[in-house]
């Protein structure tokens, strides 16, 4: 969610945004990954243990499109 223009309204980022920002902020794209490895989750951000900085965002490849939509809107608050 943000705003495009002061004083308006929030708007969502669309999922090509949402792929944009992960991939910048992490040098990967973000990859979808068999549920097993995620275990309970349905998506992950993997952090280096040094330098704290994000090294990819992973999501769970069983989700549907209105899950994904609901998993990305929670990754982006």
């Amino acid at each position: 969610m943000g705003r495009r223009v002061a004083g308006r309204a929030d708007e969502a980022l669309s999922p090509a945004e949402f792929d944009a920002i992960a991939t910048e902020g992490t040098g990967r794209e973000l990859e979808m990954v068999a549920q097993s490895s995620l275990g309970r989750d349905v998506g992950r951000t993997g952090f280096h243990k040094d330098t704290k900085r994000p090294l990819g965002v992973a999501l769970s490849r069983d989700l549907n499109p209105a899950q994904l939509q609901k998993v990305t809107a929670r990754l982006r608050q």
